[in-house]
């Protein structure tokens, strides 16, 4: 855990060292998409029985972030697509091992983006069938 202050020092609150990844792992998708705006909208630490059933409950954690980045196609440089990013980041905690899925969903399309013609809808990330079979992955 780590202390973070708010308004300039005049608040202050303990992050969870589980909240701090999730965030670095937002940025670096954002650093590597080249993202022009980013917005970080929600972020949780969520049930590990409900949504992971066959991963060990004592050593997983799950983290769900959700946000949205402005961030154009194949550098087509005036069209800054928004997009939504829908992050989960799994935590192993016996191998000290993290493991991210990340869905990327345009929710805003620039009116002269290549996208306009390939645009998918995504609903979920679907970490309820991740296993883990072979632990020695991990050394």
């Amino acid at each position: 855990m780590n202390t973070q202050e708010l308004f300039g020092g005049a608040i202050s609150t303990i992050v969870k060292n589980s909240f701090v990844v999730a965030r670095y792992h937002f940025q670096q998708l954002a650093d590597d998409n080249e993202a022009a705006e980013t917005s970080l909208t929600h972020i949780d630490n969520v049930n590990v029985k409900d949504i992971a059933p066959h991963l060990p409950q004592d050593i997983t954690e799950i983290l769900v972030l959700q946000g949205t980045q402005k961030i154009s196609k194949f550098n087509e440089k005036d069209a800054y697509n928004t997009v939504e990013i829908i992050l989960a980041v799994v935590r192993l905690t016996n191998v000290s091992t993290d493991f991210v899925i990340s869905v990327n969903a345009p929710v805003k399309l620039a009116a002269v983006s290549s996208e306009q013609e390939s645009i998918q809808k995504v609903s979920a990330i679907d970490i309820e069938t991740v296993k883990q079979e072979n632990w020695e992955l991990f050394g």
